[in-house]
């Protein structure tokens, strides 16, 4: 259900392009690792965003954990 929010993603790519930034070696405005973020003002003119990627799921009973981690602990751990 996640979806990583890296300068790597092809959506992402496209996303930051459109809003009129631009990926220099693998970073936003070749400073920014990430696409999405809640801090990081200097780079909102550069396509990145605090807007979130969000999927809606209903939980049922056989769903046992819920697990929710920022992106670097998911830099570590498999999805």
């Amino acid at each position: 259900m996640s979806v990583d929010h890296k300068t790597s993603e092809p959506t992402e790519i496209a996303r930051v392009k459109q809003e009129g930034g631009s990926i220099m070696d693998g970073r936003v405005a070749g400073g920014l690792a990430i696409t999405r973020a809640l801090g990081d003002m200097a780079y909102k003119n550069f396509g990145v965003t605090a807007v979130p990627y969000v999927v809606k799921h209903v939980l049922r009973p056989f769903d046992k954990h819920l697990v929710i981690a920022s992106d670097g602990v998911w830099d570590t751990v498999n999805d």
